[in-house]
C-alpha cells in the first residue's frame, strides 16, 4: 500500500492525491492551507493521516490543538510521536479513541539505526500508546541497518519500517512485500518530506533497476 506524504503542496494537489493513492499523510507542519481547505480534504476521504512533526518554533499546545482539530475534521489516522511528552501522547490518544480515529505511534531517528535490542525496546515503547500501527523510521547507513529494520516486521503488530537516506531506499520497496502496513512516497520530486523518499514513479524505476542474483 502506498502512502503519499503531502507537504508544501496546494489544495488541488491534495485532492488529486486522494484519488491516486491508498493513503495520504497530511504534514500539517508543512502545509500552508486554511482550516476550511483542510476540512475539505479530511472530510472527503477515508484514507487520511494527520501528522505534525516536532518543531522548536511551534509550542506543544499548538501542535496538540492542530492535531485534535484534524481529528474533528475527519482524519482517519493520527500520527503520535513516541518521544513526545506523556501529556501530549495520552491526551491525543484518548481524544482519537473517543472520535474513533486510529493511532500511528511513530519513532524517527534521523542520525542512525539503533542496534537490535534498542529497536525492540522502541517498539515496546510505541506499544504503550496502544496504537493501531507502529512506525519506525531510522537513518540507514548499511545493509545491516536495513536488515535490522526489516527484521522488525516479524511480529504480530501492524508495522511500518523505513530506512531513511539513499542506503535505505531498498526498505521502502521490500517492507510492504514483507508485510509492512504501507510505504511512503512523495507527491513530486520537489516536495519530499524525508531523506531518501521517492515518488511513485521513482519507486517503480528503482525496483526495475534492482539486480537479483
Amino acid at each position: 500500500m502506498l502512502c503519499v506524504s503531502l507537504g508544501k503542496v496546494t489544495l488541488d494537489d491534495c485532492l488529486k492525491a486522494l484519488k491516486k493513492y491508498d493513503l495520504c499523510e497530511l504534514r500539517l507542519d508543512r502545509l500552508k492551507l486554511k482550516d476550511a481547505e483542510l476540512k475539505q480534504i479530511f472530510s472527503s476521504s477515508k484514507n487520511t493521516i494527520a501528522a505534525f512533526r516536532t518543531c522548536e518554533k511551534i509550542k506543544e499546545s499548538d501542535r496538540l490543538k492542530k492535531l485534535k482539530t484534524a481529528i474533528d475534521m475527519g482524519a482517519n489516522y493520527v500520527d503520535i510521536e513516541v518521544d513526545a511528552t506523556d501529556f501530549f501522547k495520552d491526551t491525543l490518544a484518548d481524544y482519537a479513541a473517543k472520535k474513533k480515529c486510529k493511532v500511528i505511534a511513530s519513532y524517527h531517528n534521523y542520525e542512525k539505526t539503533p542496534l537490535k535490542g534498542e529497536l525492540e525496546h522502541i517498539v515496546e515503547w510505541c506499544k504503550s500508546c496502544s496504537p493501531d500501527v507502529i512506525k519506525i523510521a531510522c537513518r540507514s547507513r548499511s545493509d545491516k541497518d536495513n536488515a535490522r529494520l526489516l527484521g522488525l516486521l516479524d511480529c504480530d503488530s501492524k508495522m511500518i519500517v523505513i530506512g531513511m537516506g539513499a542506503k535505505g531506499k531498498i526498505t521502502r520497496i521490500l517492507a510492504p512485500k514483507l508485510g509492512a502496513f504501507c510505504t511512503y512516497v512523495s507527491f513530486s520530486d520537489k516536495t519530499k518530506t524525508a531523506p531518501g523518499q521517492m515518488t511513485k514513479e521513482e519507486l517503480a524505476r528503482f525496483l526495475d533497476g534492482l539486480n537479483y542474483v
